[in-house]
């Protein structure tokens, strides 16, 4: 078993160093056991104990001296990069897409490389720069292979891979690992990522798709505020045009002369003598004067608004002649009441 030359057992070196160094330690004892039994002061024996102490200086020596030569040198080192995404734990299916970012740690530094093959055996060369599309497992594709910028100066590649293939039941693969170069040449290692990939739906067994998101409910606040505004605004006006109406209508009860007289005689019964003293009251205080059967022309011209109630006013006042110089117990067939709301109506039509 020579460790030196065979590759196999390099690994064990440091073991078969340990047990050489080990006989050779015993031997060493039992020699000088023997020597002293023998003879302490021969020198024969002497120059035969350093002979056997330097054999074993030398084949530990060599021992060592080989191991070091064939170890497996450091070249192949992953703490020059960082690998972001994806999430190890989460659940993907066929379809989804997985992204992964490898970055330099070092801003000086690039990554340039190619993909190892479905068992990653492959090395770094500089005639595939970048990793290469196409099928990469059973279950991955890689889609696309990107140089991307992280905003802090370093750079690196993004590798997108896409899920083409799931298995009857939720499992755990890998994605590959790489074998990529840094842009001065330094071979590093990409270790696979374990992910988990799962069917849509179980193969076997009754199938009850979950119920759909419902959508959030739309927020009615701005519209309730707006109606509540307006509401508010309307019931404003309204009370506003009610106490305008209101005022208003109080104001020509004091200043128009047909509109006093209706408000007193409105609850006065036909035949009372103030009615008719309202209504000539009324129409004097309109004309400016006295107004009587003969004037009824001047008054029209002056008050043009009178003028088409002109025969309402000329039966009025014969009635009212009939009433007051007339025969004595002669019913009344005029309603006085009555041409003065017409005339409180027309008066207050032409105020306006």
């Amino acid at each position: 078993m020579n460790a030196r030359g065979n590759p196999r057992y390099r690994p064990l070196a440091p073991v078969l160093l340990g047990l050489t160094s080990l006989t050779s330690l015993t031997s060493l004892t039992s020699l000088t056991s023997l020597t002293s039994l023998t003879s302490l002061t021969s020198l024969t024996s002497l120059t035969s104990l350093v002979a056997i102490l330097a054999s074993l200086l030398g084949t530990s020596a060599a021992l060592a001296q080989g191991t070091k030569e064939n170890a497996v040198p450091d070249a192949v080192r992953s703490d020059s990069v960082q690998v972001l995404g994806p999430r190890p734990g989460f659940g993907y299916t066929i379809g989804d897409r997985l992204p992964q970012r490898i970055f330099a740690r070092d801003p000086d530094q690039s990554i340039r490389g190619a993909p190892s093959s479905a068992d990653g055996s492959s090395a770094p060369s500089s005639e595939s720069p970048l990793p290469a599309l196409g099928r990469t497992t059973r279950w991955l594709q890689r889609v696309s292979v990107e140089p991307v910028d992280d905003g802090q100066g370093r750079r690196g590649l993004e590798l997108l891979y896409q899920v083409v293939n799931v298995p009857d039941t939720v499992t755990r693969i890998d994605l590959p690992a790489l074998a990529l170069a840094l842009s001065d040449g330094e071979p590093v290692s990409v270790p696979p990522v374990t992910v988990t990939i799962g069917p849509l739906l179980p193969r076997d067994g009754p199938v009850e798709p979950r119920p759909d998101r419902q959508p959030p409910p739309l927020s009615t606040r701005t519209a309730e505020r707006v109606r509540n505004l307006s509401l508010g605004v309307l019931a404003g006006c309204l009370i506003g045009g009610a106490l305008w109406w209101r005022l208003r209508t109080r104001r020509e009860a004091t200043r128009l002369p047909f509109a006093r007289a209706w408000r007193a005689v409105r609850h006065a019964p036909p035949e009372d003598a103030r009615t008719w003293s309202a209504v000539h009251r009324a129409i004097n205080d309109s004309a400016g004067g006295t107004v009587h059967a003969g004037n009824l022309d001047d008054l029209f011209e002056t008050r043009p608004w009178l003028g088409r109630h002109a025969a309402t006013l000329r039966a009025f006042f014969e009635a009212s002649d009939e009433r007051f110089f007339g025969a004595a117990g002669q019913p009344c067939r005029f309603d006085a009441a009555a041409l003065a709301h017409t005339l409180m109506r027309a008066e207050r039509h032409a105020a306006r």
